[in-house]
């Protein structure tokens, strides 16, 4: 039997009360959740119990009303997705939404995350806490793998992070969890997806809350970490803390470990600091001004060109394909073909040998993939392959000169602009740097129309039959 929304009651009562919140927080009654209890209370304009590790958390003092706009950059296993989906279930089904709601329509807390992993963690946490509580098991109504209806016309929703989602909703409290790390189809969606946010926040007076492990110094996360870290009079808190301060329970051997074995990456992702070894590679500007008003160029007599082909095998990446040719000193590219997974590799295969023989080329360069089966199959379809000298941090190396110089022309391609725009520059001592695509992100279409653009058209052997 379903029943209405119980009465509402202060944030930390509802964390500590083993009747609705506290099963989501194990240990919460033996001080393990005691950092994020004193943020919950400084977020929500209540006195805090430890001032000074409110100040090493925040670098102010603690707010004197409640702030509905709050970003807690903390380690990994710190507790992030545990009491921000607390904090969800809080806001969404201990406020009265009632004269707020439209006829028929239900007021949202949503989690939003970088992917279907993180966002199914996430509606786990939630689904787990609403049963684990008996006074709000009663609220559900219907449950979902991506939401779950609540009495009082309010839902819990997990998405993904894209715009197109967010628009035409009203949110109780919207989470962006990962913040930092967010990417659709080699895009950083953080701004569209907060800036989509916000207004139907106001009208709420919805809590906007980014969590995240940090990551390199760009990104709305970022700047809303330079704008409010430290000021007393912060329109949003802002938080910053290890792993093992926010969750004492982890083992610090872990973070030494951790530290040892990659220390710049240990040091984001267990101590919350923002990378200085990574930068943007290109920026998005530069690679659109490069972009012409053509999707493809048909082969033409006269041209040399070339061809790279990233390859898969099917499941997890895509197969993609680029043919580029020279005109003067500017490099055209003239095709990009991308596969997305599920897919039979060999009728793949067979697919992009078709367009590399309809621009007069018989070889083909790809990265040296692993498989034997990928020299055999080109071959069986005509097409001779050959492993390319330079992996793809080099070919991306390579291409950035020639961007810059406005020596590139590319096509009508988002997934590519994309993928360029989003690319990682890592600093290396007593190194050349390396360049890849960011954690959850993908660079196939990138990495062909890479090789394609900087490979050097050869007037010798079999590269004299492309000129028609």
């Amino acid at each position: 039997m379903n029943h209405p929304a119980p009465a509402m009651c202060d944030p930390i009562t509802a964390l500590t009360d083993p009747k609705l919140l506290a099963p989501m927080l194990p240990g919460v009654d033996s001080g393990s959740w005691d950092a994020w209890l004193d943020v919950v209370r400084g977020l929500y304009g209540m006195p805090v119990e430890d001032a000074d590790r409110w100040r090493q958390l925040t670098g102010r003092k603690p707010p004197e009303q409640t702030l509905r706009q709050a970003y807690a950059l903390a380690g990994r296993r710190g507790g992030k997705t545990a009491i921000s989906a607390a904090l969800a279930i809080y806001e969404t089904c201990l406020r009265d939404w009632s004269a707020l709601a439209a006829p028929g329509e239900r007021i949202v807390g949503a989690v939003v995350a970088a992917d279907r992993r993180q966002a199914g963690q996430a509606m786990r946490y939630m689904v787990g806490g609403l049963e684990a509580s008996p006074v709000l098991r009663g609220m559900i109504e219907r449950t979902t793998t991506e939401s779950v209806d609540l009495a009082g016309g309010v839902e819990l929703a997990v998405m993904t992070a894209s715009h197109r989602s967010i628009r035409g909703r009203s949110f109780a409290v919207l989470i962006a969890d990962e913040l930092a790390h967010w990417q659709a189809d080699g895009m950083n969606p953080d701004v569209e997806i907060l800036r989509a946010a916000e207004p139907a926040l106001a009208l709420t007076d919805g809590l906007l809350l980014g969590i995240s492990t940090p990551h390199r110094r760009d990104g709305v996360l970022y700047s809303r970490y330079q704008r409010n870290w430290g000021r007393d009079d912060a329109p949003a808190l802002v938080i910053q803390a290890p792993s093992t301060t926010m969750n004492p329970r982890l083992p610090q051997s872990l973070v030494d470990d951790a530290l040892a074995e990659d220390e710049p990456a240990a040091r984001f992702e267990y101590l919350a600091e923002f990378r200085d070894d990574l930068a943007s590679f290109v920026d998005r500007t530069l690679v659109e001004s490069l972009v012409s008003d053509v999707a493809e160029r048909p082969p033409e007599r006269g041209h040399r060109y070339r061809a790279f082909v990233d390859v898969s095998g099917g499941r997890g990446d895509s197969f993609t394909w680029a043919i580029a040719h020279n005109k003067g000193q500017t490099a055209m590219l003239d095709l990009v073909r991308e596969v997305r997974p599920p897919f039979n590799p060999t009728e793949v295969v067979a697919r992009c040998a078709e367009d590399i023989q309809r621009y007069r080329l018989r070889e083909v360069t790809g990265d040296r993939y692993a498989g034997e089966w990928v020299t055999e199959a080109f071959g069986t379809a005509g097409v001779k392959y050959q492993p390319s000298e330079k992996n793809r941090s080099e070919l991306y190396l390579d291409l950035l000169p020639m961007m810059t110089a406005g020596q590139v022309e590319l096509l009508e391609h988002d997934r590519l602009v994309s993928q360029l725009a989003s690319l990682e520059r890592r600093t290396r001592t007593g190194g050349r740097d390396s360049v890849d695509h960011p954690r959850n992100g993908s660079d196939d279409v990138a990495n062909a129309a890479a090789g394609a653009l900087v490979a050097a058209p050869r007037v010798s052997g079999i590269h004299k039959l492309n000129t028609w």
